[in-house]
């Protein structure tokens, strides 16, 4: 991505960082010691990257907070005793 495109969306990760149920994601470990919150921005960056490599337009903010919700949403679930996917 380009130098604007990674602060654009170290920007966007800062404005969901802390909004709703997010904080909880950092205490929940997703693959071996990633938190849930770093695998999402990781998933989210890529997506983008891809999404940018391939010439599509993408909401960046949409991108971002549909990955986080996901995850946490699979979490939530998974607590709640059903498998997650």
């Amino acid at each position: 991505m380009s130098p604007t495109d990674e602060e654009r969306f170290s920007r966007l990760v800062a404005e969901v960082a802390g909004a709703g149920r997010v904080p909880l994601m950092r205490e929940c470990v997703q693959h071996g010691q990633v938190s849930t919150w770093e695998h999402c921005v990781r998933v989210a960056h890529a997506s983008l990257a891809m999404a940018r490599a391939l010439r599509l337009r993408v909401s960046e903010r949409e991108l971002v907070v549909l990955c986080q919700q996901v995850v946490y949403a699979l979490r939530v679930t998974d607590r709640e005793g059903s498998r997650m996917l």
